[in-house]
């Protein structure tokens, strides 16, 4: 009898034996991985803290930027529609180029010419 509870404490001996053993190597490895994690949230801690308010960072090149959401417009992009546009207004001409073209082409085809024509105007300033 004596001789077997000698037995039965031996064997259980080994397995605390063992499982001290696991639990330390548990223990490194989360040791190991606490200081990485530690280090990789002070980079990104230190990362946070630059940004174009608070460094010589500009706003142009912020990594982590808050886009804020804007409703869609009902209205269509460029000019509107009964907007009155506004132009340079035309000069009083100091002298009239009239270019008159033919009706046809060199190689015999047509040419379209309008009834309205295009007025160009060129600004020339002296001084």
């Amino acid at each position: 009898m004596l001789l077997e509870l000698c037995k039965n404490l031996q064997q259980k001996i080994e397995k605390l034996e063992a499982k001290i053993e696991r639990l330390e190597r548990e223990n490194e490895s989360l040791k190991a991985e606490n200081k990485a994690l530690k280090i990789e949230n002070a980079e990104l801690r230190e990362r946070l803290g630059l940004s174009s308010k608070n460094s010589s960072i500009p706003s142009s090149k912020e990594l982590y930027k808050i886009k804020k959401n804007k409703p869609k417009s009902e209205r269509n992009i460029g000019g509107q529609v009964g907007h009155k546009g506004s132009f340079r207004a035309n000069m009083d001409a100091d002298e009239v180029i009239k270019v008159k073209l033919s009706s046809t082409c060199e190689c015999g085809g047509e040419i379209a010419i309008c009834k309205k024509p295009y007025i160009h105007q060129k600004l020339i300033f002296r001084n």
